[in-house]
């Protein structure tokens, strides 16, 4: 599809949209039957950098996307043009009337509004999906709130998720995402200890987003800007390596794999928590349990849906 200018009659998703996860495809999906029946494109309007970051970086959440990653999973989910507002100090003081005026109206050519039940917007929050409702109708604007989507007795969101992450329940995060979360970073050389041990690895560093607690896990990878987008399997290991006392690492190892990684991006989305990281008295006992994690993954791998890594290559 052809990028499509932000100036075209458009129905506008907004929100942080961190993760894309089921509540935003919801929205999504909202926006995008809507866009059908009335020849409208879809425009995701989003922050960066995220309003918490900017009121208080040191408390703000660890984001579950990078705004590029963002970007390809809306488009990925139907969206046609991510419009990316910059989230400062003149923008955090526009009344909500004038963030309708200002951004809605005159930058997107907004005929419709998608947002979520949660979306608030203007100066200290002022606006909320009422008042966007009342004050659009002043400008022909449409205001269609889409209600929470739940999975069990909590509503899915980011925070969520992140609870998930960080308690090892990646398979419950994969639920709340309709696919697998995933990282990236750069492969950098490291101590080449897993060589030794039968197992290479391969180190991850300079990843911007968060990554899941301490554990052994099965997961998907992924080299972006491969042409033939093939996805390859195997484990990683996140911790402090006490065994060994290397300090921490995200370490991954692929299956029947030997290629060199080393300086290149490699993106990995977590399928299931195989074990919590423990110390082994000896390093042949080391040797011996990540030979059963391996065993153990390719078991697993085969009663996982293919839909939880379908994205992964976007």
């Amino acid at each position: 599809m052809p990028e499509i200018s932000t100036s075209a009659p458009s129905v506008v998703v907004p929100g942080n949209l961190d993760g894309v996860h089921r509540g935003h495809q919801a929205l999504i999906e909202h926006a995008s039957s809507i866009a059908r029946s009335n020849q409208l494109c879809v425009v995701a309007l989003t922050f960066e950098p995220h309003p918490a970051q900017f009121f208080a970086p040191d408390r703000a959440p660890a984001p579950l996307c990078t705004l590029e990653r963002k970007s390809k999973l809306l488009k990925a989910y139907g969206v046609d043009t991510v419009h990316v507002a910059n989230f400062d100090r003149a923008f955090s003081e526009l009344s909500p009337e004038s963030f309708i005026e200002s951004v809605l109206i005159k930058q997107l050519n907004a005929q419709a509004i998608v947002p979520g039940k949660n979306f608030h917007f203007g100066k200290n929050r002022a606006g909320n999906t009422e008042v966007l409702v009342h004050l659009g109708k002043k400008y022909g604007l449409k205001g269609d709130a889409v209600s929470h989507v739940s999975l069990g007795e909590e509503v899915i969101s980011s925070t969520r998720i992140r609870e998930c992450l960080k308690s090892t329940r990646v398979a419950e995060a994969s639920q709340l995402m309709a696919r697998a979360y995933d990282i990236e970073g750069i492969v950098t050389q490291g101590k080449q200890i897993g060589r030794t041990l039968g197992f290479p690895t391969a180190n991850l560093d300079e990843i911007q987003t968060l990554v899941p607690s301490q554990g052994v896990y099965l997961i998907a990878a992924y080299l972006p800007g491969d042409t033939q987008k093939t996805i390859r399997f195997g484990v990683c290991n996140i911790g402090s390596r006490p065994t060994l006392n290397t300090g921490k690492a995200i370490e991954t190892h692929l299956f029947d794999e030997n290629i060199d990684l080393y300086g290149r991006t490699l993106r990995i989305a977590f399928l299931e928590h195989l074990r919590d990281e423990q110390r082994f008295e000896h390093v042949d006992a080391l040797k011996a349990q990540i030979a059963k994690d391996v065993e153990k993954a390719k078991v697993m791998l085969s009663s996982v849906s293919p839909h939880l890594w379908s994205l992964l290559s976007r």
